[in-house]
């Protein structure tokens, strides 16, 4: 990084006298050069320095401790995004309006006061602005090295834990078929096969997901982030995960926590939260089952504020869902921190590996947790080493139905569920099917026939059979030869009185020819075709009961159903 005089050479002599009130000094600058070199030297004094950090606000002390645990530097758009703006004024006004002493954002309040710059640094090859502590000035602060406060957790009795759902890497597979599905269309698998499928909130991985720039708001997948993704093994895609929701500023668990709204706007802090939930549970002893309601307790006690602080229990605008009702003051402290520390043990804290869960009996709510034997690793940053080999089989039978198991590779599995339609989990097996829907809807994406064909024979289980490939290469060179579908039929017993009514305006709604006496009528349009058909002097008989008890013209789903 640069050093606070370098970080200062951009600075004008009316912001050096504003950082020096802002740091009680008085300032001698006769010149900007000579100002910048002075305030530098007085700055750069640990005792002060010392007296400045500790008298900041929390959040101010929070970006600070950002970029102290990030090379000294961060994002200027996600720092801004995480702690405020700086409002972009000129020197003229600045200095006579005095903005600098009320300042909008904390940082603001760290910029004014000489603590962080930006610049431009070359980031992999490309210029990026970043907002940075000067060197010599970041080594006089001081780290934080606050010690967790001890909990007073029940250890679960034995009925509590009679039920155990140990961790898994099943997360890794989740983003596996969100990457398939996002770019299938999610509108296009049913809601109830997809969440059937995935063991993880659909909204929590989408959230994950967007948060590693996997995907952007609209739920545009990046193809090349996805392709390195799946090149990784299970060990260390899982660990890729897991470790980057532990770090993660941008990903906010508090806003998935279930029967919660939230409203307005207030900031809150999600990696400070989350990260003393994990202090906390570091302090505890392995290879023991707790109760999960007594280390809530315990928390509300020992750290009641880590998730807000005493002036946010009144800023906040979250209400209950089910009652609308709004949860203000710490009164409410059961109803948003201590629902908040539930969903994060039944859901990401088990998701991405840091405990295994336990209850009375099987499909009971978890009520008891304890240490996995994967926290150790994530806590270290190392890889849990699970020596899971994954897969190169698959296995499709006569009905183009393909089972693809668990462990298959991902690779393999994302690219052939591309081409089909989803049907759900059966033993452990994705249950894909081919179509003639699922090999168009690939082919309009830009998907070739001959890419599904060379998968298969790759890597079917046993050897592909004929009409297999038959059928798949008759649909590539012919398209849909056969359909099966419901339809009204016209029948006349006079071959005339058909032809009379194509030849009339009524045609239009008449569909293929079945014979010379009958014909397809199109959905919806059987009242207008009897109409037609009395006009002719022909009367109808209507067979089917559904459309005698219908008054008005037939709707696209009674036709359907016909």
């Amino acid at each position: 990084m640069p050093s606070l005089l370098e970080s200062l050479q951009s600075e004008d002599i009316g912001q050096l006298f504003i950082i020096a009130e802002f740091w009680g000094l008085n300032l001698y600058a006769p010149d900007v050069r000579t100002g910048r070199k002075n305030l530098t030297s007085s700055i750069l004094n640990k005792q002060l320095i010392i007296e400045i950090i500790e008298s900041l606000k929390e959040s101010e002390a929070e970006a600070i401790q950002l970029l102290l645990e990030n090379d000294l530097r961060y994002s200027w758009k996600q720092f801004k995004e995480l702690y405020g703006d700086i409002r972009e004024i000129g020197a003229a006004k600045r200095d006579r309006e005095k903005l600098y002493l009320k300042p909008i954002s904390s940082t603001e309040k760290l910029w004014y006061l000489g603590l962080i710059h930006r610049a431009f640094f070359d980031i992999e090859n490309n210029p990026k602005e970043m907002v940075f502590i000067p060197d010599d000035l970041a080594a006089l602060i001081p780290r934080d090295k606050k010690e967790a406060k001890p909990l007073l957790v029940r250890p679960a009795k034995p009925e509590e834990r009679q039920e155990v759902i140990l961790v898994n890497d099943h997360i890794v597979d989740d983003i596996c078929t969100l990457f398939a599905a996002l770019r299938i269309s999610l509108d296009s698998i049913e809601s109830k096969t997809l969440s059937s499928i995935l063991s993880t909130g659909q909204t929590e991985l989408l959230s994950l997901m967007l948060s590693l720039d996997y995907i952007n708001e609209n739920n545009e997948v990046d193809p090349l982030l996805v392709r390195d993704h799946l090149k990784l093994s299970r060990e260390e895609a899982f660990h890729s995960i897991s470790t980057s929701w532990i770090k993660s500023h941008k990903y906010n668990d508090l806003l998935h926590v279930p029967g919660l709204v939230f409203e307005g706007e207030w900031q809150s802090y999600p990696y400070k939260s989350r990260q003393a939930v994990i202090d906390h549970l570091k302090n505890l002893p392995t290879d023991t089952w707790w109760n999960i309601s007594t280390f809530i307790s315990s928390i509300k006690r020992s750290d009641p504020e880590f998730l807000r602080q005493s002036n946010d229990y009144d800023n906040w605008y979250i209400r209950k869902e089910e009652s609308g009702q709004y949860l203000k003051g710490f009164e409410n402290w059961d109803s948003i921190e201590g629902e908040y520390l539930h969903y994060l043990f039944t859901g990401p804290l088990y998701w991405f590996g840091i405990v295994d869960l336990a209850g009375v009996e099987k499909g009971s709510k978890a009520i008891s947790f304890r240490l996995s034997r994967m926290s150790a690793n994530l806590f270290a940053n190392q890889v849990y080493p699970t020596n899971v080999v994954e897969k190169d089989e698959i296995y499709i039978n006569s009905k183009l139905i393909l089972d693809i198991p668990r462990n298959c590779q991902r690779t393999i599995r994302y690219h052939l569920s591309r081409f089909c339609e989803w049907e759900g989990m059966v033993r452990d097996n994705y249950r894909d099917r081919i179509t003639t829907e699922s090999l168009q809807h690939a082919q309009d994406q830009g998907l070739k026939v001959d890419q599904l064909l060379k998968l298969l024979q790759k890597h079917s289980a046993s050897r592909l059979s004929k009409n297999v490939i038959k059928a798949i290469k008759r649909w590539d060179e012919q398209g849909i030869e056969a359909s099966i579908g419901h339809h009204l039929i016209l029948r006349v017993h006079n071959p005339e009185i058909l032809k009379e009514l194509k030849r009339s305006k009524a045609a239009r709604f008449l569909g293929d020819s079945l014979s010379p006496t009958s014909a397809i009528v199109n959905p919806g349009a059987w009242s207008k075709v009897q109409k037609a058909l009395g006009e002719l002097g022909v009367l109808t008989e209507i067979e089917l009961e559904e459309i005698k008890k219908k008054k008005g013209p037939l709707s696209p789903q009674a036709s359907k159903d016909s």
